[in-house]
């Protein structure tokens, strides 16, 4: 385990507020560029609420079964639905988990960004530290076990960096320059990375190297909502098999395809949206935390699980 400078209390007492999208516009009612809409959406089909009565949700991550787990980051609660889709407490003390993904081992990665640590939960609840120092804001697995995690420095004085955390616990930084990096995605064939600048309008992309580092680091997907200013929300992102990346923004779900040309942008459930995960046995839910209320809606694209054997399809890669 590789020991890092701890951050500052500062820092932990802020991390909820930016892990957060602030929905500072009315969500529209209705989608652009309808013919692409829908090839996502099913017509009669909406958001159902799930549940409700939580504080800020946030770290919505399915398991191989697809059954949704998620973080209340103000109690510092694990949650997961149970088979009567209601919610039930999987961690009592997550550290204020925010992002958190589920790895090729069946165990759920999260970043207890309160207490500036990388964790590992098994199926039981129990909880390994893999790695101290990092106040992560999300973070992804890949089909080897490698992770890489966004990590935000709170102060705005400097600019936040993206991790990769192999096997061993070793760490690197392997990015720098990001405004506030957040939201963060895998292509479908993994070869590229995807990660959010929340307070730009920009998601960019890497290409992942043999030995994991990240190289060609270029603007990916300018979003449309904010063109006319900088700073975006920008939450969390995911990915489905035909290579469409979907953008939480303050505006809807913004939605470009494989080689980030703008596709649509999908209806917000109610004002207050963090983060998306796609669930159910079939992928074809999308699951999105809103603050104090959860809710899915059945939609015709198909998630994509990072900690899977990598889609060979070179059209849905990332372009």
């Amino acid at each position: 385990m590789r020991l890092l400078a701890v951050i500052t209390a500062v820092s932990i007492s802020l991390t909820p507020v930016f892990a957060f999208t602030q929905n500072l516009e009315k969500p529209s009612g209705e989608t652009k560029h309808a013919d692409a809409c829908q090839q996502i959406l099913i017509p009669g089909e909406d958001w159902q609420l799930v549940s409700e009565g939580f504080e800020l949700l946030v770290g919505p991550a399915t398991n191989a079964r697809g059954e949704l787990f998620f973080n209340d980051i103000q109690t510092s609660k694990t949650y997961r639905l149970n088979a009567e889709g209601q919610p039930e407490t999987f961690v009592e003390e997550s550290g204020k988990g925010n992002g958190q993904a589920f790895g090729p081992d069946g165990r759920l990665y999260a970043a207890a960004a309160g207490q500036n640590k990388i964790v590992a939960y098994n199926a039981d609840g129990s909880m390994e530290v893999l790695l101290d120092g990092i106040s992560g804001n999300d973070l992804i697995v890949r089909h080897d076990g490698t992770l890489y995690v966004t990590e935000p420095k709170m102060d705005g004085k400097e600019p936040g960096e993206v991790w990769l955390v192999r096997k061993d616990g070793s760490a690197q930084v392997v990015d720098t320059g990001l405004e506030f990096p957040s939201g963060i995605a895998l292509s479908p064939d993994q070869r590229r990375l995807y990660v959010a600048d929340s307070r730009t309008r920009w998601v960019y992309c890497y290409q992942i190297q043999t030995d994991g580092a990240l190289a060609n680091k270029r603007r990916f997907f300018e979003l449309e909502i904010s063109k006319n200013t900088e700073a975006s929300y920008l939450g969390g992102l995911k990915v489905d098999t035909d290579g469409r990346l979907y953008a939480v923004t303050r505006a809807g779900i913004e939605v470009c395809d494989s080689g980030g040309t703008f596709q649509c942008i999908l209806p917000l459930p109610n004002g207050n949206l963090s983060n998306l995960a796609f669930g159910g046995p079939g992928r074809n839910l999308l699951y999105a935390t809103c603050g104090d209320k959860l809710y899915k809606r059945k939609i015709r694209a198909l998630g994509v699980e990072s900690y899977l054997a990598p889609s060979q399809d070179r059209k849905a890669g990332g372009g």
